[in-house]
């Protein structure tokens, strides 16, 4: 055959991939698909992390200029601790009423399985040198969500 047939190999095979040069192609494929996709996974696991801990600034930014806001009852802000009612003031006040707003924000943080959102603690103390109760102060802000793995500390001066 001159020029009509096909050309065959030197053992009489016709050219082509054999199934081992087919299945070393597949595996090479497969292990560049699975590091695309564990690249993916990782890149959502960081987005969710970044959008908790984005919503834990805003919480935490919004109670910060509460308080500065209240700074003529920033005692009232003073031990509490969102996870047990009984440290909050009363919501006839003005830093209670602050405090319920600041829980419903809480409220949605990433939860873990069945736990929903997070919980803060709040220690304002007077800034060394100014008699109790005074301003300036210093105010520990902590939150803390999904299940207590993650949290978020912030300590700033407040009042002026």
């Amino acid at each position: 055959m001159k020029n009509g047939g096909p050309r065959r190999r030197r053992g009489g095979c016709a050219p082509g991939f054999t199934l081992i040069e087919n299945m070393v192609a597949l595996a090479i494929f497969a292990i560049g698909m699975m590091g695309i996709v564990y690249t993916l996974l990782e890149g959502m696991g960081l987005s969710r992390t970044s959008q908790s801990l984005t919503q834990a600034y805003v919480a935490m930014q919004e109670i910060v200029s509460m308080i500065r806001a209240d700074s003529l009852e920033h005692s009232q802000y003073n031990d509490v601790d969102t996870s047990k009612p009984s440290s909050l003031p009363s919501t006839s006040r003005i830093a209670g009423k602050n405090l319920m707003t600041w829980m419903q924000s809480l409220q949605k943080l990433p939860g873990s399985g069945t736990a929903a959102g997070g919980y803060g603690r709040i220690s304002v103390k007077s800034a060394a040198g100014v008699p109790p109760g005074s301003c300036p102060c210093d105010a520990k802000i902590t939150i803390t969500w999904a299940g207590g793995r993650k949290s978020y500390v912030v300590e700033t001066m407040v009042g002026y």
